[in-house]
């Protein structure tokens, strides 16, 4: 408890729990004075096991049980931990008949149970079993995961209670009815696909979540629970059922396992188990007869979607972890890479690995960290883990990368100049999982590890930009025919061979050309793209960079939107 002085400066004391349980303190709030006119307050606090603890000046006198203690965590010392109360505010309600202010001192908590307590606490002490109102309780999305309350405010003018929760949702709720303002994830974010031709439709996984997104209304459309910790997802190249509109939906799992899903309802159609180590990546080929699946078991698994997902074939010959896979354009070959760095193409038909592929196959996505058209997205000092996607748009035009520093980057494509010229947006406050480009290049998706985030960005055409005749910078070189003075200068002389300055056998000092007029060359090498606010659903960071300087110093603040 801290108390301000005379001279303006504060002494703390530490409040003790006295007799009862001493344990970790989440949440605490000041109750009002227990006298009208008077100063005495006590303090009342959520506790990890649910419990409220009311402090009578600094010890803790009663123990009141308020809510469940909830699920529990390890922590990373080992001992066990509890989410306990975490959410509490004292708050004034209005009448209800006259709506006039001060009516009651109201006490709200929320816990790990899913449940908001109301206490009376207008005459400042919190009594067991005096409430102002029936308890809310919380609906969750997941019926076997309920909202555990992290955080609560009240807005008393619609006596509206809002809720934040450890699933990163923001709730408004009443007696009578409950509203989703922002639906998050509650875990890390592995990967995201989307829909081939709706583009706004886009799936993502998180730990044992397969959740449905409509980007173009910035919420979750559906979720589903699959029962395992999910690492990949695609969406069916095409529609898969009778109605001619269903897609499929393709789940890997951190374990082996496979499950496929109708997009429409979540229902599931097929399961399977052929990896130890985990699925990578899934990517069905561009006619949708066949589905690949990157394992870290060194091989990929190929099934046929027509014959139920049987499996056809194994490609055996990576000597570590696959970590991406692309489908020629007609489904006959099949390229991966691994976390070793190695590229390797396969017979998508035999399974065999064609050792001199032809420089011609076109491949219909582009999504791997090693090849030609990817060689400049590695930063000076990678060690081959920085990167950890890669999604080259539908038109082939651009690459966008994101990486273990947060960043969003994007490309020309084909990428072939070392520390390529590139854009770069910064938005995640941890290390980025996945990146797509929607099905019409008009939005781009990146998905985040510890922050738990999904970021949309809308694609924006650059307009050009008349920079006006180019000044060559300043070289050093020689100011005189002779040799004999040098200095900076734009125009460096020719130095004969023989003078005094040049040296006896030196080359002439020819002067730099100077690059074509109102087109500085770092900004003809950058993307003609940029990923900022435009017209429809999303939003991005701002204008990427102008001069080389900005391209490899300088990082946007975006303004992405995140779900």
């Amino acid at each position: 408890m801290w108390t301000r002085g005379d001279t303006g400066q504060w002494a703390a004391k530490q409040l003790t729990t006295g007799r009862l349980d001493m344990q970790n303190v989440h949440s605490a709030a000041w109750l009002p004075p227990r006298q009208e006119g008077g100063s005495e307050c006590m303090v009342v606090a959520g506790m990890a096991d649910g419990q409220l603890y009311l402090f009578k000046g600094t010890t803790a006198v009663k123990a009141i049980q308020a809510h469940a203690k909830g699920p529990q965590a390890i922590q990373p010392d080992g001992h066990v931990a509890y989410t306990g109360l975490r959410g509490m505010r004292l708050v004034e309600t209005r009448d209800p008949t006259t709506g006039a202010p001060g009516y009651k001192r109201v006490l709200l908590t929320g816990g790990a149970d899913s449940t908001i307590l109301r206490w009376d606490v207008s005459d400042g002490s919190v009594a067991e079993g005096r409430f102002a109102g029936p308890p809310l309780s919380l609906r969750s999305a997941l019926p076997d995961r309920g909202h555990c309350i992290r955080s609560i405010d009240f807005d008393a003018v619609r006596g509206v209670v809002l809720v934040g929760t450890n699933q990163c949702d923001i709730l408004e709720v009443t007696e009578s009815q409950q509203t989703v303002l922002v639906y998050g994830h509650c875990d890390d974010v592995w990967a995201v696909s989307f829909h081939p031709s709706l583009p706004h439709r886009a799936a993502t996984v998180s730990e044992k979540v397969l959740v449905l997104w409509d980007l173009g209304a910035r919420t979750m459309d559906r979720c589903s629970v699959v029962g395992f910790a999910a690492r990949a997802v695609a969406f069916s190249s095409k529609p898969l059922e009778a109605d001619g509109v269903t897609h499929h939906v393709a789940v890997g799992g951190a374990k082996g396992d496979l499950m496929v899903f109708l997009d429409s309802n979540l229902q599931p159609v097929h399961k399977t188990k052929d990896s130890r180590e985990g699925i990578t990546d899934l990517k069905y080929s561009p006619d949708c007869r066949l589905l690949a699946a990157a394992t870290a078991d060194t091989w990929i698994d190929i099934y046929s979607v027509s014959k139920g997902y049987t499996r056809l074939q194994r490609c055996s010959g990576h000597s570590s972890t696959v970590r991406g896979i692309d489908w020629s354009t007609d489904g006959s070959v099949l390229q991966s890479d691994s976390a070793d760095l190695e590229l390797l193409v396969w017979n998508a038909r035999t399974g065999k690995q064609i050792p001199i592929p032809s420089r011609d196959v076109q491949f219909a996505t582009y999504t791997l960290r090693l090849g030609f058209p990817v060689m400049g997205i590695w930063p000076d000092g990678s060690d081959g883990t920085d990167v950890n996607a890669v999604a080259r748009s539908r038109g082939g035009d651009v690459v966008a990368t994101c990486d273990d520093d947060g960043l969003v980057k994007l490309f020309n494509c084909p990428c072939v100049l070392d520390d390529a010229p590139h854009r770069a947006y910064r938005g995640h406050s941890s290390h980025v999982l996945g990146v797509r480009f929607n099905s019409d290049d008009s939005m781009l998706v990146s998905v985040g590890g510890y922050d738990w985030a999904m970021f949309q960005f809308n694609v924006v055409e650059l307009v050009p930009v008349d920079h006006g005749p180019y000044l060559p910078q300043k070289v050093w070189g020689a100011l005189d025919p002779e040799g004999r003075s040098f200095g900076w200068t734009y125009t460096p002389q020719n130095v004969q061979p023989g003078n005094a300055g040049g040296g006896v056998g030196r080359e002439p000092l020819t002067p730099l050309p100077a690059p074509p007029a109102g087109v500085p060359p770092t900004q003809a090498m950058a993307p003609a793209l940029q990923l900022g606010v435009g017209e429809g659903s999303g939003a991005g960071s701002r204008a990427g960079a102008e001069s080389q300087e900005q391209l490899e110093e300088e990082i946007d603040q975006g303004d992405s939107d995140g779900c």
